[in-house]
């Protein structure tokens, strides 16, 4: 976690995946409250057009309960994608 704070402090405005890769550690640590505001901030430097983050923010979503907004993310997350992200219709 401290290795992904410090690449955010270097990284340029505009780069999602330090933040994505910071909310997969804090996923896997169930930290889900910092996984959440990691992944926001991911889709806010990604001008929210990152599938795997919404995909992510989907499971910690509905992981915390909040079923409704975690279909939404999923959602999002298979209209991005293309065929890229089949695996979101098991979550």
């Amino acid at each position: 976690i401290d290795a992904y704070m410090q690449a955010i402090k270097l990284s340029p405005h505009g780069m999602p995946e330090p933040y994505y890769n910071l909310a997969q550690s804090y996923l896997r640590n169930k930290r889900l409250d910092e996984a959440e505001k990691a992944l926001k901030q991911c889709l806010a430097e990604a001008g929210g057009n990152h599938f795997l983050a919404h995909n992510l923010l989907g499971i910690v979503l509905k992981q915390k309960g909040d079923l409704k907004e975690a279909l939404n993310q999923y959602n999002l997350a298979l209209m991005q994608s293309g065929d890229g992200l089949r695996v979101v219709q098991f979550n």
